[in-house]
């Protein structure tokens, strides 16, 4: 009687932890899901992707053309959403992107992560790199934002700390010599030494000359060299003229992410703008690649997105203006 007594607790006992057990797999694979909305919320499975993986070539072009960029980036192919979360240029190698969660909210799935950079003594190579991590979730109509990217504070290089990048606005004077350009920052006359990586922005017969105007209202970035004290400026852009009437702006176009919504660079800055049924067609009929230069307007929906509602190539906007 006793051994009979023994075996059913036994018996008990690994049932229930079987239960237990597959009651905890359900809270974690599952999380909370919206009854009304039949979609997942809070932190959401997603599988690391290989760029060697992506056999399809549509998936193959979204990734070339993001995945330089600082940011995430999303696709939908067949039953999954790709995401590329992007680290941006680095000047060396040992840089990595990750992924830290996904959270599902209501309207939108915010991608929360950061960069992380070599670590002191490591051996790296010395040329510009581009990390990035590609993931997949399950197929999800919902607008796809980057929420936290934390990023290092201090970039280790050699061994040595480099100086912080500091971000400033001003009035650009002017170019000193081949080597210097003064702009006023606060009411100060402060003069910068051009960093060797952007004097073709100041190079009238380059791709990339800014054409920079004496009294240009300019934003910039710079570091300080430790050792002779220079300030050395790593990128300068002016202030666009917007026509803040008709929400009218001039960007370069950087690629389509979906059906439903480019990406446009506007002041140095990439953002993501959703296609009305009219900049649809006009992307269709329009012979617009990547790195044009483009005009477009635009308004916000009820969820604060951009809207684009016409784009038309710069060159063809100079014309109709001329013949208007």
């Amino acid at each position: 009687m006793s051994r009979l007594i023994i075996v059913l607790l036994v018996c008990i006992l690994l049932v229930t932890g079987v239960f237990v057990g597959c009651n905890h797999t359900d809270i974690v694979n599952k999380g909370e899901i919206d009854e009304n909305k039949d979609i997942q919320l809070g932190n959401l499975n997603f599988e690391h992707i290989q760029e060697t993986s992506l056999d399809d070539e549509s998936l193959k072009n979204w990734f070339e053309n993001n995945y330089k960029n600082e940011g995430i980036s999303s696709k939908k192919y067949k039953d999954h959403v790709y995401i590329l979360l992007g680290g941006g240029e680095q000047n060396t190698g040992g840089y990595s992107t990750e992924i830290t969660s996904i959270v599902g909210k209501e309207n939108e799935i915010v991608i929360n992560g950061k960069l992380n950079s070599p670590k002191e003594g490591e051996m790296v190579i010395q040329a510009l790199t581009y990390p990035n991590t590609i993931i997949k979730i399950a197929k999800d109509d919902r607008e796809i934002i980057l929420g936290n990217f934390e990023k290092p504070v201090n970039n280790i290089k050699d061994n040595k700390v480099l100086p912080s990048i500091i971000k400033s606005e001003g009035i650009y004077v002017g170019q000193i010599d081949n080597n210097f350009i003064e702009i006023v920052v606060e009411r100060k006359p402060e003069q910068f030494v051009i960093n060797k990586n952007i004097k073709e922005y100041f190079d009238i017969n380059s791709d990339k000359y800014k054409k920079l105007n004496k009294n240009d209202k300019v934003y910039f970035s710079y570091q300080e060299d430790e050792s002779t004290g220079h300030l050395i400026i790593l990128d300068i852009y002016k202030d666009k003229n917007v026509d803040k009437e008709n929400n009218s702006i001039e960007g370069k176009y950087i690629g389509q992410i979906d059906n439903n919504s480019v990406e446009i660079e506007v002041n140095n800055e990439i953002g993501a703008y959703r296609l009305s049924d009219r900049a649809k067609m006009t992307l269709q009929d329009e012979d617009i690649d990547k790195g044009d230069i483009i005009y477009f307007n635009y308004e916000k929906n009820e969820y604060n997105q951009f809207i684009i509602l016409d784009i038309i190539k710069i060159e063809k906007r100079i014309s109709q203006l001329k013949t208007g």
